[in-house]
């Protein structure tokens, strides 16, 4: 297997400043005539050329290489024209020989396209791997450098420190750095012999790095203000060399000598983190009001760091949320049946609309024989994955359980309330209505674990609670319940309608619960036949309502013919 190397392993740091280095090792390595490169803000296209060739052909390439890097590769700059810098030494042929092969290599970085190279040759093409790539990562490397030169070149002499400051941030990498690195970084650009961060994270959290909070506890003012409190209410940097130590401090606090004493706030737009101190930076370096301006620009930038490193925390915290959210919803989605069993005399409909953050609900319906069937609606405590979990697991076991206890739900439910408390944690239940339909006998049994009464629409189109006091615990509580069930004789042209909270629960801007009173108005106002109609109906009237809902909605309807 190839083993991975870093272009400085293959190159080293010195050989990926030296492009002509580079170039004259890729035409050497593949027999190649001349090379032409260029990078953003270049004035002229750079050449190395090995054989004779037309100066025709030199400006057609490098012509060429202008064009694919800006179109093709989307390079954002483009010379105003078009000159090619060639050694004088360099004899040219009067007429135009072509290349048997030519390649354009893009230099890419984060950034995008900043430049490339195209090169030609004359001799057949050898097989070099990723040698080709290789060299355009490393000259991707080079008009980097020679891009930050030409930055620092611009920066005046007051900011020098400054810029070789954040050149330290640079050289570290996109890796957000901890305190601990702010504060080495602190202390070597200052001189200083000791300092630390004190960190508010919390009124009752405070954080410390380097000097720990038992020795800075001792350090305070002659007016009895300890200096950790100054710390922390400061807004603004305080600059104390020995005259005003020895006029504001309590030497005999200090567990050490203090020559200079130096804080500056840790802050990013409206974010205050708390304060950056350092004790005994050089005497000459304080003195300076560059360097004073240099270090505040630093705790501007330690401000900055610390607020990327908490904005990249909460990027990966969300996406690892939105991932879970995602496969939650993959696991719920499995579960709600797109389909119904077909059973004589009885139709079924089920809708479904998932809110934006995942719930636990889920239904199904299932045949316990050709002329009956098991139908199940169910709210899982939680969200995410391990409500997902509970939904397929509570739903493997129902359709076992359900088919060997066929028309008894009570004995259903009190088996797979027993199963889900050996395997449910102790702060997840669920709530659930089973129902079977025993259209040889048109009878209807239901068992209810805690969860919201079943609607009975008549032949008339009234609508009423079931039974609104009767249920047991919800599933998973207790591994005793015992659950009892109604029995009801089915009659043609009535409707049963079974729901979760996500319908009765729904709230308007004034707050206001939509309500069963509500839904079995709206349930008699509705006066068609077809009951994934009503389903439809009442899930607008849920939006007229409340909007989109933040659980979610869903509903099953069970229609006797």
């Amino acid at each position: 297997m190839r083993r991975c190397l870093r272009l400085t392993d293959i190159f080293g740091t010195a050989v990926c400043r030296d492009e002509r280095g580079l170039i004259k090792e890729l035409l050497d390595r593949t027999s190649s005539a001349f090379c032409l490169w260029i990078g953003e803000g270049d004035l002229f296209v750079s050449s190395l050329i090995l054989s004779k060739v037309s100066r025709e052909l030199i400006d057609r390439e490098a012509s060429i290489l202008i064009d694919e890097l800006c179109h093709k590769h989307g390079m954002q700059y483009e010379p105003s024209f078009l000159d090619v810098d060639i050694d004088e030494r360099n004899e040219f042929l009067s007429e135009t020989i072509e290349p048997i092969w030519k390649e354009v290599v893009p230099a890419i970085t984060s950034e995008g396209c900043i430049g490339g190279y195209l090169i030609c040759s004359f001799e057949p093409r050898r097989e070099c791997g990723d040698f080709l790539q290789d060299i355009g990562k490393a000259l991707s490397i080079s008009i980097s450098m020679r891009k930050l030169d030409i930055r620092l070149d611009r920066a005046s002499d007051r900011f020098l420190q400054i810029a070789e400051l954040g050149s330290i941030f640079v050289s570290v990498g996109e890796t957000l750095e901890t305190e601990s690195r702010i504060l080495e970084l602190a202390l070597s650009a200052s001189g200083a012999d000791t300092g630390a961060i004190v960190r508010m994270i919390s009124d009752s959290d405070i954080k410390y790095v380097g000097i720990s909070e038992s020795i800075l506890s001792t350090i305070q003012f002659k007016d009895k203000t300890k200096l950790i409190d100054r710390l922390l209410e400061q807004k603004k940097s305080l600059i104390l060399v020995q005259d005003e130590l020895d006029r504001k401090l309590e030497i005999e606090s200090t567990p050490f000598v203090i020559q200079t004493l130096l804080s500056f706030p840790l802050s990013f737009e409206e974010k205050y983190y708390g304060s950056l101190v350092v004790f005994n930076a050089k005497e000459s370096f304080v003195k300076e009001a560059s360097f004073i301006a240099m270090m505040e620009t630093f705790s501007r930038l330690a401000g900055a760091v610390l607020t990327a490193q908490e904005r990249h925390a909460e990027r990966i915290e969300n996406e690892k949320l939105e991932k879970e959210i995602n496969a939650a919803r993959a696991i719920q989605t499995s579960l709600i049946p797109k389909s119904f069993p077909n059973t004589e005399g009885v139709k079924i409909s089920g809708l479904w609309k998932p809110s934006r953050s995942v719930g636990g609900d889920y239904y199904d319906a299932f045949q316990l024989s050709d002329r009956a069937l098991g139908v199940m609606i169910a709210d899982v405590s939680g969200k995410g994955i391990p409500a997902g979990l509970l939904m397929a697991l509570s739903r493997t076991y129902l359709k076992v359980i359900g088919i060997d206890h066929k028309y008894f739900p009570s004995d259903t439910m009190t088996r797979l309330n027993l199963y889900l408390c050996d395997e449910m944690a102790t702060n997840k239940f669920i709530t659930a209505n089973y129902l079977t339909i025993d259209m040889a006998k048109r009878k209807m049994r239901l068992a209810n674990a805690g969860h919201l009464s079943p609607i009975l629409v008549d032949r008339s189109g009234s609508a009423r609670l079931i039974s609104p006091e009767f249920g047991g615990l919800p599933l998973g509580v207790d591994i005793g319940e015992k659950y009892d069930e109604i029995v009801m004789e089915i009659e043609s042209g009535t409707m049963i309608i079974l729901y979760t909270d996500g319908l009765i629960e729904a709230r308007n801007e004034n707050n206001d619960l939509l309500g069963i009173e509500n839904v079995l108005k709206f349930i008699e106002d509705f006066r068609k036949d077809e009951q994934s109609e009503i389903l439809e109906y009442l899930w607008n009237k849920t939006l007229e309502f409340a909007g989109e809902p933040d659980d979610d909605w869903t509903c099953i309807a069970i229609k006797f013919e």
